[in-house]
């Protein structure tokens, strides 16, 4: 029942064991958000046998130091329903240097209340020609958390390698409200190449530079 309930919420990490009620059931609706939406909620707890001290390094010192308080993670939607995990994580106590760390899970960042599956939800779906607002609606998540899941941690490269196209459109596109970028694109194909960050000269020069004097 736990694995199936893992594949289900998208989370791998067996650690994970899920709270079933009286009535035999591991999840519920409960409503979320300004706008009163339901949301499907699973509870467990988030637990580990063999915790090293992070300060330290020692093992055997490590005792079980009961659980946090819950602590709400974003899951992938399911069915189009906000999907999220209420979890309590095991704590533990270093008798050696007296630190109190928690379990920690590879399903789940740091300082984060999005789950690593859901993650991947938005980098993938931002792969395909889908807006960083619409991407926040189908996941009920805000479009500001999609934009920094999106570039936190991303560096995006030029592709330098590709051969300039013999028509070369330019344009300049307002990103944002007070910011101008710069696009160009293959005159005869129709297609974009690439948006610039800003319009400024210097910036257009040293980014064509990138290519080779014959491709130029």
């Amino acid at each position: 029942m736990n694995n199936t309930i893992l594949r289900y919420v998208g989370l791998t990490d067996p650690n994970f064991k899920f709270i079933v009620n009286s009535d035999g059931e591991y999840n519920r609706y409960e409503h979320r958000g300004r706008d009163h939406h339901k949301a499907l909620i699973t509870h467990a707890t988030l637990e580990s046998y063999i915790m090293r001290c992070p300060d330290c390094g020692f093992l055997e010192h490590v005792t079980k130091y009961g659980y946090t308080d819950d602590i709400e993670i974003y899951l992938p939607t399911t069915n189009g329903y906000d999907n999220r995990l209420i979890v309590k994580k095991q704590r533990f106590h270093c008798d050696n240097c007296n630190t109190k760390f928690n379990a920690k899970s590879h399903d789940l960042l740091d300082n984060s209340k999005f789950s690593r599956p859901l993650v991947n939800q938005i980098i993938a779906m931002s792969q395909d020609d889908i807006s960083q607002k619409s991407i926040a609606r189908a996941l009920r998540v805000s479009t500001s958390s999609v934009h920094r899941v999106i570039n936190s941690d991303q560096t995006y490269y030029y592709d330098f390698q590709r051969q300039l196209p013999s028509v070369l459109c330019f344009d300049e596109v307002r990103t944002s409200a007070h910011n101008m970028s710069f696009v160009y694109a293959d005159g005869e194909a129709h297609q974009l190449i690439e948006i610039l960050p800003d319009r400024l000269s210097k910036n257009i020069k040293e980014h064509f530079l990138g290519y080779s004097l014959q491709n130029r």
